[in-house]
């Protein structure tokens, strides 16, 4: 059979359009119930067993998390639910928001509610923090944003109301509540070292504009000043996403926004000013609309990667060469364009992209050369450092600070000056990152011990550190 001009021109068209994504793999993960429309998703071990899932926050006010399991494939289940609300789950995340060692799935919902899930026993245990009047949590996260070492539950989101920044009371049993940011119509922030001067400085755009629009938006910069947070403009854009880190894989921590107009623009803080540089200028007029950075080739370099909305949107790959930024489509087929996740999505240390689209289905999508994290350098075998009592002495709660440099298995033990075991403080897997243990100087009958000198002794695998003394004052 022969084939005409326009046949030959058509299968062209087609070859070239495989051969051109032939390079990422994309998977269908699956539908999440109901098949409503998604927000966010995520990446984390929200179970504390050391293994990574993906989470997706949705509009029919649910959190689902999506696990693979290599005999069976992926698996959905159901995270939580919050109140009844036409907008739903937006914002979602997984950090230890009580400094605890313990991993929890943070929900930001659109009825004035932020949501705190535990995995236990078995089953997801919810909790709220304070409810507000006049709050809508569009983006949800858990970071040091007072530089003090002490990580706390970021809200934000709704028009012309203020950010929240929540603080665990151990003592109390509760959360404390204070104003993060002035009233703003804020969307999807970030924490993070953004002008590289080892403050951790909260960034976020106050979005004036609509989708699809040229209309402005501020990016602001929240610095902690010992009382308040003081509020910076970076610049005036129409964002949506604001991502902290570093994208040019040259060690300098920059701030990253997507924006309307299928811009994203890349922020580098030098002799006091803001250097702005589009990294995506030349896409279509289309609002970017979801933000990662990291790694995801196996040359592990850093690279930043973003999301045209629908309907007609598209996965970007945005590459660093050292003198210009280029622009790979990863993917213009799925139209899984509503939001973006980077990280080991399967709990076996490849790195892969998942994104969900409109109608609720999530994909990833994997390079055919994939970072593997586990594949990195053998760095030194010191695994932890950086380890503090605070404060010490202590009449009620000793946190101890410590870094891991690989993934381990963390194991917490309290004796006393007779070596007597007083306290099984902590047993958790733990990927590489900055902790903090919480020891309420409590036994494990639940009584509070008398006063003297305790020590600490932290077990990775072979590898045992003996901690410093806690001296107790009286109770």
């Amino acid at each position: 059979m022969k084939l005409g001009f326009k046949s030959l021109t058509l299968l062209f068209i087609i070859a070239s359009f495989f051969i051109a994504f032939a390079e990422w793999q994309a998977v269908r993960v699956g539908d999440t119930p109901g098949g409503q429309r998604p927000y966010c998703v995520c990446v984390g071990d929200g179970r504390n067993d050391g293994k990574e899932r993906v989470y997706l926050s949705n509009f029919n006010n649910h959190i689902y998390e999506w696990s693979y399991y290599p005999d069976s494939g992926w698996i959905c289940a159901d995270v939580g639910e919050g109140v009844p609300d036409h907008h739903g789950m937006i914002g979602v995340t997984v950090g230890q928001g009580r400094n605890d060692g313990i991993n929890r799935v943070y929900g930001g919902h659109a009825n004035r509610w932020l949501y705190e899930f535990t995995y236990s026993s078995g089953q997801w245990l919810k909790d709220s923090l304070r409810p507000i009047n006049s709050s809508v949590y569009f983006g949800v996260q858990v970071g040091d944003g007072r530089n003090d070492e002490i990580k706390r539950v970021y809200g934000f989101g709704g028009s012309a109301i203020q950010g929240r920044e929540f603080t665990w009371d151990s003592s109390g049993d509760t959360w404390l509540m204070k104003t993060a940011s002035q009233p703003h119509y804020v969307w999807f922030f970030d924490i993070g070292d953004g002008r590289n001067d080892g403050i951790k400085r909260i960034y976020g755009t106050q979005y004036q504009g609509r989708l699809n629009t040229s209309e402005p938006s501020l990016l602001l910069e929240n610095t902690w000043n010992g009382s308040n947070f003081a509020e910076n403009q970076v610049s005036s854009r129409s964002a949506v996403i604001t991502q902290v880190g570093q994208g040019r894989n040259d060690g300098v921590t920059r701030v990253y926004v997507s924006a309307t107009g299928d811009h994203i623009y890349e922020y580098t803080y030098s002799a006091g000013n803001w250097e702005e540089v589009d990294i995506c200028p030349d896409a279509p007029y289309l609002t970017r609309c979801g933000l990662a950075i990291g790694k995801a080739q196996s040359d592990g370099h850093t690279r930043v990667y973003s999301t045209g909305i629908r309907p007609n949107g598209d996965i970007r790959e945005h590459t660093w060469d050292g003198s210009n930024w280029t622009d790979t489509v990863i993917d213009a087929v799925t139209m899984a364009t509503t939001h973006l996740a980077l990280g080991p999505g399967r709990g076996d240390d490849t790195m892969r992209l998942y994104a969900s689209d409109i109608t609720g289905v999530v994909w990833e999508f994997t390079h055919p050369s994939p970072y593997v994290a586990s594949c990195e350098e053998a760095k030194e075998p010191k695994v932890i450092e950086n380890i503090k009592i605070l404060p010490n002495p202590t009449s009620r709660n000793a946190f101890i600070n410590y870094s891991l440099e690989k993934d381990s298995r963390t194991v917490i033990k309290i004796y006393n000056l007779s070596g007597q075991l007083v306290r099984n403080l902590l047993d958790i897997s733990h990927r590489p990152g900055d902790y903090r243990a919480r020891w309420d100087t409590k036994d494990d009958y639940g009584k509070y011990v008398a006063p003297g000198v305790y020590f600490y002794k932290i077990e990775m695998g072979k590898e045992i550190i003996n901690g410093k003394l806690v001296v107790l004052s009286n109770l």
